[in-house]
């Protein structure tokens, strides 16, 4: 099972025993886990774990590479649970400096999910979408771009944006790819509290541009070996 296809550049199936530090990327990334991020059997939506992030430094990283330059077209998705709907959750960024930066991030406070990418300290995208999750309740999460228009997926369901500024580039920013950590301009603006499972960036393809049905098993498991 790895459910990679040409497209992916990073999947996390976050398995393993419980309290482990290893992130296992089926594309072959060497995931570096920082803080008290670590595999928890407590919870999972398929394997038996998830990753768990404290809200407190908990984040991984790979290290820099082409991949991250993202183009236009790309998808991140992943499955996502909380105990605390009203926290600042960073779900992925690049930050290079307090200037040059990007993240994927849901804003508790305001209900709000969010993508934003920042170059020279002027943000080329920004986008919003309103979304009140319930607590301790697993969502299939995802963030579609499409020649530079975002769109954002809630357990397959398009979010209506409030918010639509579109991609016209995506910067090769020279910085560690992170998961679980997001920012804006501080590094460490925003770190995720709680669990993450099947963790994906693909680049140069929109899985989905359309409401769809989440995939009900891993990725790599029958015809989930390269869904779109």
């Amino acid at each position: 099972m790895s459910g990679v296809d040409a497209y992916t550049k990073l999947l996390l199936h976050c398995n393993g025993a419980d309290a482990a530090t290893t992130f296992t990327d089926e594309t072959g990334k060497t995931m570096t886990a920082v803080g008290n991020a670590q595999i928890d059997t407590a919870q999972s939506k398929f394997g038996g774990a998830a990753g768990l992030f404290d809200g407190a430094g908990d984040y991984c990283t790979a290290v820099d590479s082409a991949d991250w330059q993202l183009g236009t077209t790309f998808t991140i998705d992943f499955w996502f649970r909380t105990t605390d709907v009203t926290f600042f959750h960073g779900f992925c960024s690049q930050y290079q400096n307090s200037t040059n930066f990007w993240a994927f991030q849901f804003h508790g406070g305001i209900k709000k999910i969010t993508f934003s990418h920042t170059v020279g300290n002027v943000e080329t995208a920004g986008n919003l979408a309103t979304w009140d999750p319930s607590p301790n309740t697993w969502y299939h999460v995802a963030v579609v771009a499409v020649a530079g228009v975002i769109e954002f997926y809630i357990g397959g369901v398009k979010l209506t944006k409030s918010t639509s500024n579109n991609l016209p580039s995506f910067t090769d920013f020279s910085a560690v790819f992170r998961v679980g950590a997001g920012c804006d301009s501080g590094e460490f603006s925003y770190m995720m509290k709680g669990w993450i499972d099947e963790f994906r960036v693909s680049k140069g393809i929109a899985r989905w541009t359309a409401n769809f049905t989440p995939p009900n098993a891993p990725y790599g498991t029958g015809n989930l070996l390269a869904m779109f």
